[in-house]
């Protein structure tokens, strides 16, 4: 527990490292991106190969570790490593559709420190506003369904009200702040978490 921990802060200081933007910002608030599209790609990629690390691999071992200590029970059922596995392929497949979205449409990363220079309305985001948290919560409850786990579900699960309460406040502002109206106009016409059945047709612009 006390090794996963450990790994999880590295993995979270080296990606803050990877901070962009300009001078009068800084490291504690939002900052614009200003890279070209190549680097985005690989600041992303880079970031999502550490979280996906911390999130989905440390903090799950480190829990199961803590269920052993406790002799909590786990769960198996018939086909439980098909369809889990399923919709762990599923789930990262959006995540790397939106991850490729914000690099390539935004000109940034997902990280607050690096974030696109553009308001992201292709991809994925045109069915729901942050795609990203979606897919990361549905990894992370795919691999506690992989292993049984209970508690490891519990933990996926318990990213929606963090990131619902917690992060998305500052986001929208910062968004609101940035693009004004055409966010506004974004936020009314794409749900958050519950994608509309029609695909809407955005032009992503600069900041």
């Amino acid at each position: 527990l006390a090794s996963g921990l450990m790994s999880c802060m590295a993995g979270l200081t080296l990606s803050m490292a990877t901070i962009h933007g300009t001078d009068h910002q800084s490291p504690a608030m939002f900052r614009v991106g200003t890279m070209i599209k190549t680097m985005a790609v690989v600041w992303t990629f880079t970031q999502l190969v550490i979280f996906w690390g911390v999130f989905l691999w440390v903090l799950p071992m480190a829990i199961l570790e803590l269920e052993e200590r406790l002799e909590l029970a786990r769960f198996k059922h018939s086909f439980q490593d098909l369809f889990s596995m399923a919709a762990l392929i599923t789930a990262s497949s959006l995540g790397l559709w939106s991850a490729w979205s914000m690099a390539t449409s935004g000109e940034g990363t997902p990280l607050p420190t690096a974030t696109a220079s553009k308001l992201v309305m292709a991809g994925p985001y045109r069915w729901v506003r942050n795609p990203m948290a979606v897919a990361g919560i549905l990894q992370g409850a795919a691999v506690g369904w992989w292993f049984g786990s209970p508690a490891v579900i519990a933990y996926a699960c318990a990213g929606i009200p963090v990131w619902h309460y917690l992060v998305r406040p500052s986001e929208e502002a910062d968004l609101l702040k940035r693009f004004g109206q055409e966010y506004e106009s974004y936020r009314r016409s794409v749900r958050l978490w519950i994608p509309r059945q029609r695909i809407i047709q955005f032009e992503n612009r600069r900041y």
